[in-house]
């Protein structure tokens, strides 16, 4: 069974701590969005999405296109 931790989160989600390539001592918390939650791995390139929020532009990351 899959909870939700906010009740109007669209679930599945992809909870992600993203490293830097030009600063490996820079992480981020995000979601990624935009792919399967199966099919995500460790070390897989990512881009920025900006998500509009009410007032703010959350940054969120989706696979990176080749």
């Amino acid at each position: 069974m899959q909870l939700s931790w906010v009740l109007d989160l669209p679930m599945p989600y992809v909870f992600a701590a993203l490293e830097h390539d030009e600063q490996p001592s820079l992480r981020l918390s995000t979601e990624i969005i935009n792919i399967d939650p199966e099919a995500v791995s460790i070390g897989m390139a990512v881009q920025v999405v900006f998500k509009q929020q009410e007032e703010i532009y959350l940054p969120l990351f989706e696979p990176q296109e080749r």
